[in-house]
């Protein structure tokens, strides 16, 4: 048994129809609001015009920064941020994906601490600071996947060296998180499944983290049966308003399991093929899960063992290695189900470049592959990627 400690400062608003209290909620926290978005589909949708006019009808004004890519860049930070400082906003609210949210996050530090956003985010650069203050955060996620609605964690790419660190601050806890299903009703069948498999994946790796906590777990635990049982009815069919609300809350869970444990080796290796190849971040990490886990299970025996039965297969009359082993063919199955049981090669990674990645990994995500079960070495890393091409 472990002693631990779990604190959770973030407000959450979850439910169908919870976009209508973000007026009431930016009232209590600015006056003046930058509301961070990505490259259109919240205008098509109408989405903002309706937190524009929530906003509205609260007292509150709206000053929006739309163009956030799909691994946000650095470069759209510091535009962000000093549209802010520009227009005196006092409250960053993010609205779609994860990255928008992620964008928002580092804006809200780079507003207000003096000098180069990229100074904030722990790169492994002499530059490298520690921010004083954040301007407060909203966010409002449309799409079930990062889980950054419900942690302190933000990820951002530098365009120039490709570098995809994630910078973990207190500060840049949401004040509040509204979490609303219906906003995600219009997600594509392909970002409905590599969001999915992104919450499946901050689950499994918050489980076989050795910080990993009894409370942590229990996040875990419901985070992937949730996923298992209802991302492949989502991916059929997004209209289901049911089967998005239990995936809206397995991001939600597998965010707050991430705070509390953290993600290991899938995701410190998966950071610099985004950043290099600008794909996205969940089929990156399903083209590396099974290498991924190949590698990890000896390191874990007990709860790659268990995760079978929580992706709802019977491991009666295995051994715990076997059972351990067995997951993998679980999490093959489950990639087949949703079309991502896919290879580097295919988001087109070559032999060459394998090295650059490791050493990126090195350089900028060594907190996850010292809390990997197994820490592997750079050429190690090389072979692990190598096995997924």
């Amino acid at each position: 048994m472990k002693e631990f400690r779990f604190a959770f400062p973030v407000n959450i608003y979850f439910g169908n129809g919870e976009l209508k209290k973000i007026g009431e909620a930016a009232r209590e926290l600015g006056t003046k609001a930058l509301v961070v978005t990505g490259q259109g589909s919240m205008r098509r949708l109408g989405v903002l015009d309706r937190v524009e006019s929530y906003l509205k009808e609260a007292g509150v004004e709206m000053v929006l920064f739309e163009g956030v890519e799909i691994n946000p860049l650095i470069t759209s930070v510091e535009k962000g941020s000093e549209l802010a400082r520009q227009e005196g906003c006092d409250l960053i609210i993010g609205v779609g994906g994860g990255s928008a949210i992620d964008a928002a996050k580092v804006i809200a530090v780079a507003a207000v601490n003096d000098g180069p956003a990229w100074n904030y985010v722990p790169s492994g650069d002499p530059g490298d600071r520690e921010p004083q203050r954040a301007l407060p955060i909203i966010t409002v996620p449309t799409v079930a996947a990062t889980g950054t609605e419900a942690n302190r964690y933000a990820v951002i790419t530098n365009p120039h060296t490709k570098e995809k660190p994630g910078l973990g601050h207190p500060l840049i806890y949401p004040k509040v998180s509204i979490v609303d299903p219906e906003l995600m009703l219009s997600v594509s069948p392909r970002i409905t499944a590599a969001g999915g498999m992104d919450v499946l994946f901050h689950a499994l790796e918050n489980y076989v983290n050795p910080k990993a906590t009894p409370f942590t777990d229990m996040m875990a635990e419901k985070a992937i049966s949730l996923v298992i049982k209802y991302l492949p009815r989502v991916y059929a069919d997004g209209q289901d308003i049911a089967g998005r609300y239990w995936l809206a809350l397995a991001s939600t869970l597998a965010g707050m399991s991430n705070d509390g444990s953290g993600t290991v080796l899938l995701h410190s290796i998966e950071h610099p093929v985004s950043g290099h190849f600008n794909v996205i971040h969940g089929e990156g990490l399903c083209a590396l899960s099974l290498a991924f886990m190949e590698y990890s299970i000896p390191g874990n025996l007990e709860k790659f063992a268990r995760l079978p039965e929580l992706m709802g297969y019977s491991t009666e009359g295995l051994s715990m290695e076997e059972a351990a082993k067995y997951s993998l063919k679980a999490m093959e199955d489950l990639l087949e189900k949703v079309n991502l049981n896919i290879r580097l090669r295919d988001l087109e990674v070559t032999e060459e470049i394998l090295p650059q990645l490791a050493r990126d990994v090195f350089k900028t995500m060594m907190g996850g592959v010292n809390n990997n079960p197994l820490v592997p070495t750079m050429e190690e890393v090389v072979e692990i990627y190598r096995k997924a091409l």
